[in-house]
């Protein structure tokens, strides 16, 4: 009887512990995609560099590296980009009008911009850049989130 218990045992051991290795995983939370769209430019010149930021760190200055970012052109006073696969989450978007085409911002000698900047939820500018919490914005699991901004130029 205890041999046949033993047996037993080591039997289902194996069996067990199978069972616990194939336990469901904890779901990942489904991607999303940010689809942007400027407007408000003073000309077609040039392009527009987008920044999808998902941290305050740095924002909105020079997004660090592995910052997802694109260039669009303008057409018909528009520009468009999206970002796909997405993680939910927060986020912002800065962009800027590269009107002459050297891939820089040009400011004056205080640091204002002379070309066009832009900012999600349209956060402004005042006496410096916008704050990440007037641009944030939050991306939920499978959503689409439409930005709209609309340039400033100073």
């Amino acid at each position: 009887m205890l041999r046949r218990t033993i047996l037993t045992s080591l039997l289902l051991l194996p069996l067990g512990s199978t069972v616990r290795a194939q336990a469901p995983a904890k779901p990942r939370a489904a991607p999303g995609q940010v689809h942007v769209k400027v407007s408000g430019f003073r000309n077609e010149r040039g392009q527009v560099f987008v920044a999808l930021w998902r941290s305050e760190k740095a924002f909105p200055g020079t997004p660090p590296k592995g910052t997802p970012s694109a260039v669009a052109k303008i057409v018909k006073g528009v520009a468009e980009t999206s970002f796909r696969d997405v993680p939910p989450g927060v986020f912002a978007v800065s962009v800027f009008h590269d009107e002459d085409g050297d891939s820089e911002l040009k400011t004056n000698f205080i640091g204002i911009p002379k070309e066009g900047i832009g900012f999600s939820r349209d956060a402004r500018a005042r006496f410096g850049p916008p704050s990440w919490d007037d641009a944030k914005l939050k991306l939920e699991p499978g959503e689409v989130e439409q930005v709209k901004i609309t340039m400033l130029y100073y």
